[in-house]
């Protein structure tokens, strides 16, 4: 599903990245392909037409880890990016966008 950019293009310059052209929601979900890996979600996760990763999360409670699950999640999606036997420098940037809500 295509969706306006303008709240995206907001975005990137706080994050030091040129801006997109267009933008696509993509599926938030990541199922674990094992039977004791643990799955993952966004809130919102989206890709531009260079198929540059965007990914928005909003926490409005406090979590035990916070610095630890954006690192996991992050990296999930970076290397979910290519397949075995494929360069490594067909990687694209990730931009992993946090909201958090302490009390």
């Amino acid at each position: 599903m295509r969706i306006g950019i303008t709240p995206t293009n907001d975005l990137l310059p706080l994050v030091h990245r040129p801006q997109a052209a267009t933008v696509t929601i993509t599926n938030p979900y990541r199922l674990a392909e094992f039977r004791k890996e643990k799955g993952i979600s966004v809130d919102v996760r989206a890709q531009d037409e260079t198929k540059r990763d965007f990914l928005l999360e909003m926490q409005v409670r406090p979590d035990g880890a916070p610095s630890s699950r954006m690192h996991d999640t992050w990296s999930r999606i970076y290397t979910e990016q290519i397949k075995r036997g494929e360069s490594y420098l067909l990687h694209k940037p990730v931009v992993s966008v946090w909201i958090l809500r302490h009390p």
